[in-house]
Order: C-alpha cells, then sequence, then structure tokens
C-alpha cells in the first residue's frame, strides 16, 4: 500500500477515566490497529501513574462498535 491509497475508516472507543466514569468517541484514522493499540497503552500508563500518586485508577480504552457508540450517545 502506498501513501496515495491509504483509507480512513472511523472507529468508536469507549474511554474510562480513573474514576470509573466513561465517555465515547469517533476517531477517523488510517491504522485502526495501531490507533486502539496507542489508546490501550496510553489507558494503563495514566492507569499506573494514578496508582502511584493513591488516585483512582480505573482508565481503560476499548473498542465499541458503532450501535454502540449511537446508543451511548443519546443518553
Amino acid at each position: 500500500m502506498t501513501m496515495d491509497t491509504l483509507i480512513c475508516r472511523d472507529v468508536f472507543v469507549r474511554h474510562t477515566e480513573g474514576n470509573g466514569r466513561s465517555y465515547v468517541m469517533c476517531h477517523r484514522v488510517w491504522d485502526a490497529d495501531r490507533f486502539l493499540a496507542a489508546q490501550v497503552e496510553a489507558a494503563k500508563r495514566l492507569a499506573r501513574e494514578a496508582h502511584e500518586k493513591n488516585q483512582p485508577f480505573l482508565h481503560k480504552a476499548e473498542q465499541i462498535t458503532e450501535d454502540q457508540y449511537r446508543k451511548e450517545r443519546v443518553k
């Protein structure tokens, strides 16, 4: 695949904050696997840092379906 054939796609992600509160977002990405891996790793890093500071550490990022995204957006 060359640079001029990159195709974007939408990825739906539920982000969970340290206190357990979550929100959903739609991200337009070129490489979904790489993007999701980076989001999961960032959440793990935030959880480790919060845990070290004795703060709530429920940080998480997980892929969801478009239907799940739409249902949560109307709440």
